[in-house]
């Protein structure tokens, strides 16, 4: 799990990303509306497709280059990118893919498929869940609390709507605060691959180590 420390370096510049994630948010709602805005499909939407994908790309790369631990978090959270990704994307209904795409049919088969892939990977490597719980414990997952509480704010805003005098003014903040959440994932995302190619061109450089490039 080396590659998931993170320090006041990305700190800051997580910082520095949200608070452009913001500005660039307020400046669109001032341009087109809050309504406009955050429709489905609209601006906000197709940032967090975007943004999720990056991220799903970006752990799949971290996936490939680590061992470990490190390995099983970045394939558990490409399996969260793409839950993630799914429920943000919006499709016209134009034919019976796209049709079964909006139905609670294909989130239970999505969930079945998600665990069928999981599951099994995670009982070959119970080992390793000593090395997640010393991770967990050292408060060094903060990112992930502070995704998961964004999430959270965006879900609070969502229940609001119905008792705001500007109902849009609700769904520009679920929106907003959804993409705050998915943007910090997506730099955890970014740090985490980088760290990870890191670790295996110093391992490639060191015949000592008993790292070694894996197999392409």
């Amino acid at each position: 799990m080396n590659t998931f420390h993170v320090g006041r370096q990305f700190a800051g510049r997580l910082a520095i990303v949200l608070t452009g994630i913001v500005l660039l948010a307020l400046a669109i709602a001032a341009t087109i509306g809050f309504g406009p805005s955050s429709i489905e499909e609209g601006p906000l939407e197709r940032g967090q497709e975007i943004i999720l994908g990056a991220t799903v790309v970006f752990f799949i790369g971290a996936t490939i280059w680590q061992r470990g631990a490190g390995r099983l978090a970045s394939f558990g959270l490409v399996l969260l990118g793409i839950v993630f990704f799914l429920r943000e994307l919006e499709l016209p209904v134009r034919g019976p893919v796209t049709a079964y795409l909006n139905t609670d049919a294909f989130r239970l088969h999505e969930t079945i498929a998600i665990l069928a892939l999981l599951l099994p990977y995670l009982a070959l490597r119970l080992r390793l869940l000593p090395e997640f719980w010393s991770y967990a414990v050292k408060l060094r997952g903060w990112p992930f609390v502070v995704a998961a509480v964004l999430v959270l704010l965006g879900a609070a805003a969502e229940a609001s709507v119905p008792h705001l005098p500007m109902p849009e003014l609700g769904v520009f903040l679920e929106e907003t605060f959804e993409t705050l959440g998915y943007a910090v994932l997506l730099c955890l995302s970014v740090h985490v691959f980088g760290a990870a190619l890191r670790q295996n061109a110093g391992a490639a450089e060191d015949p000592r180590s008993c790292l070694a490039t894996p197999r392409r």
